[in-house]
């Protein structure tokens, strides 16, 4: 929504309060159908992949020997990613025991 201008301020609550009045108001049905037009865009980022033609080699080579970094960023993500998904029944906003 940025792009058109419209602060994400704006337009998060806004689109929070849209969701919430579809899935607590309104039907099964209509609420289905709408998240499924919604999910089609979703396809637009396959459609972008291939049209930024990438060098399929190099991703396929990066799939089977992945190059890991030890550096502060690349070490901080692992955790951020690995950490929260490591306690079972525990999502990424859990707080600590």
């Amino acid at each position: 929504m940025q792009a058109l201008g419209v602060s994400k301020y704006v337009a998060v609550p806004i689109s929070a309060i849209v969701v919430w009045l579809l899935v607590v108001k309104g039907s099964y049905k209509s609420a289905e159908k709408i998240f499924l037009v919604f999910s089609l865009f979703l396809l637009s980022y396959i459609v972008s992949a291939i049209m930024g033609k990438p060098d399929w080699k190099a991703i396929g080579l990066a799939m089977v020997h992945p190059q890991e970094k030890f550096d502060f960023a690349y070490v901080v993500m692992v955790i951020g990613i690995v950490a929260p998904r490591s306690r079972p029944g525990c999502s990424s906003t859990c707080s600590p025991r």
